[in-house]
C-alpha cells in the first residue's frame, strides 16, 4: 500500500537587522505533525507585491508580512535527515516556488523567477529541527520590518503508515 501524503503549512518569523551579515532561520519548534516522517515534497511563497505598495500580502496566521521577493530570491533552504545528515544543502527557494500556470499561489510572478519544474523528494527521513533557511547577507542590508516565511511540506507519518499496512 502507498504512504498517505499529508500537508503541514509552516510559517516562521525572520528578523532583518540591517548588518550585512546572513540570516539564520531555524525550525527549533517542536512540530508535532513532522516527528517520524519521510519527505515528498516542499513549496515556498513569497509576497509578489513590492515593498512600496500599500498592500502587502500577510500571513494568514500571524498577521506578518510575508518575504518580498528579493528576500525569497535570497532565502537558501537546508534539511537534514534522522541521522543528522544535510541532504538538502544550501538550496534556492525558486527550485520550490508556486510558479505553474504563471501564479505563486499568494500574488502574481516575477520574470526574474521562472523556475518550472515540480520538485520532490524521495521519502528521506526528515529532522526539522536540525533544518534552517539561510539568507544572504546582501539582503538584509537594511532593517526591515518582522517578515514571515511560508513553507508547505508534504510527508507521510511512519507510524501511521505502519498501522494502515497491518489492516
Amino acid at each position: 500500500m502507498l504512504p498517505i501524503i499529508r500537508k503541514v503549512t509552516i510559517a516562521l518569523k525572520v528578523d532583518f537587522d540591517g548588518t550585512s551579515r546572513p540570516v539564520k532561520v531555524n525550525f527549533n519548534q517542536d512540530i508535532e505533525e513532522l516527528r517520524n516522517v519521510r519527505l515528498w515534497g516542499v513549496q515556498t511563497y513569497y509576497s509578489a507585491a513590492e515593498a512600496r505598495a500599500s498592500t502587502l500580502i500577510l500571513d494568514p496566521d500571524y498577521s506578518r508580512t510575508v518575504i518580498s521577493r528579493l528576500q525569497f530570491q535570497a532565502a537558501f533552504l537546508n534539511l537534514y535527515d534522522t541521522k543528522n545528515v544535510n541532504f538538502l544543502i544550501n538550496c534556492p527557494f525558486a527550485v520550490f516556488g508556486t510558479l505553474q500556470n504563471g501564479a505563486d499561489g499568494i500574488g502574481t510572478t516575477h520574470p526574474s523567477i521562472n523556475e518550472r519544474d515540480a520538485k520532490s523528494f524521495n521519502g528521506q527521513f526528515l529532522d526539522i529541527q536540525n533544518s534552517f533557511v539561510i539568507f544572504d547577507g546582501s539582503i538584509n542590508n537594511r532593517p526591515d520590518a518582522t517578515r514571515v516565511i511560508v513553507l508547505d511540506i508534504y510527508y507521510s507519518r511512519q507510524d501511521l503508515d505502519k498501522e494502515l499496512l497491518k489492516n
